[in-house]
């Protein structure tokens, strides 16, 4: 790598091998209804971790839903694991978005695709 700058050019600076670089993880994927739980009063959710934890582990997920009018509400925070159930006062027949991030010790992954259940 060479730096610029007003007074010129630096020398080459030495090849790193062993180089870590760490961020946040990608998103989490394939989040869908676990059929098995979902029912007019309880929520259950499955998803797999991250394909990619950019040189962190996941520490744990947020989830996030919406009941269709677009005000994204966070339902819990710190699920340790792939899969959640929620008794969160559904109203049968009503719609909800839900969505999930993972969270390593850098930040954030992007949202995960929106999974949509009726209660």
């Amino acid at each position: 790598m060479i730096a610029y700058n007003y007074y010129g050019e630096s020398a080459y600076s030495p090849i790193c091998s062993n180089l870590n670089v760490v961020w946040k993880p990608y998103a989490v994927e394939n989040l869908r209804d676990d059929t098995s739980v979902t029912s007019a009063t309880l929520i259950g959710l499955l998803w797999e971790k991250p394909a990619i934890d950019n040189g962190r582990p996941v520490l744990d997920y947020f989830i996030t839903y919406d009941q269709a009018i677009d005000d994204w509400i966070t339902l819990t925070e710190n699920v340790p694991s792939e899969s959640y159930t929620s008794v969160i006062g559904l109203v049968s027949g009503e719609t909800y978005k839900l969505r999930v991030y993972a969270r390593n010790s850098v930040g954030l992954s992007p949202l995960s695709e929106i999974t949509i259940l009726v209660a």
